[in-house]
C-alpha cells in the first residue's frame, strides 16, 4: 500500500479534518488525553499540535488520510506521539510505514527518533513491530 506521509497545514481541509476525527475515534483507550474532545476539530488539533515545534503528519492513500502522528522537533531528537491508524486499515503496514519514513526524516536531520507512549496506554494495544522498539 503506497502511503505518502506529509505535514498537514495548520488549518487542514474539511476532508482532512473529517479523516483525522475518524482516525482518532478509532484510537485505543489512553492514546489521547481524556480531556480531548475528538468531535471538536479545534480541540483535537490543539491536542495534536500544541505548539510551533510540533508538526502533525498525515499518512495519505488515494487522497484520504489513513493514519496520523505528531512529531515534536528538538535539538537532538524528534519525538513521535499520538500515532494512530484507522481501525479498518490496521494490520496493513501503515503504522510501520509511518515510522519508517520518520526514521528517514530523523536520519536526514541527524537526529534520533523517539516514540512517546502515553502512560495510560496499555502495551497490548501496541502492534508487535512497535513493541519491539519500546
Amino acid at each position: 500500500m503506497p502511503i505518502l506521509l506529509e505535514i498537514l497545514p495548520a488549518h487542514p481541509t474539511p476532508s482532512d479534518l473529517n479523516d483525522l476525527q475518524k482516525i482518532y475515534q478509532d484510537a485505543p483507550d489512553g492514546l489521547l488525553p481524556e480531556s480531548c474532545n475528538i468531535n471538536d476539530a479545534a480541540d483535537l488539533l490543539t491536542t495534536l499540535r500544541p505548539d510551533a515545534s510540533t508538526q502533525l503528519y498525515g499518512a495519505r492513500f488515494n487522497d484520504r488520510l489513513l493514519g496520523a502522528v505528531t512529531v515534536k522537533e528538538a535539538t537532538h531528537a524528534l519525538t513521535a506521539s499520538y500515532l494512530c491508524v484507522r481501525k479498518v486499515t490496521r494490520n496493513r503496514g501503515v503504522g510501520k510505514r509511518i515510522m519508517d519514513v520518520l526514521h528517514q526524516i530523523a536520519d536526514e536531520k541527524s537526529r534520533a527518533l523517539h516514540c512517546a507512549i502515553p502512560k495510560d496506554l496499555e502495551l497490548p494495544a501496541l502492534p508487535a513491530w512497535l513493541k519491539a522498539q519500546v
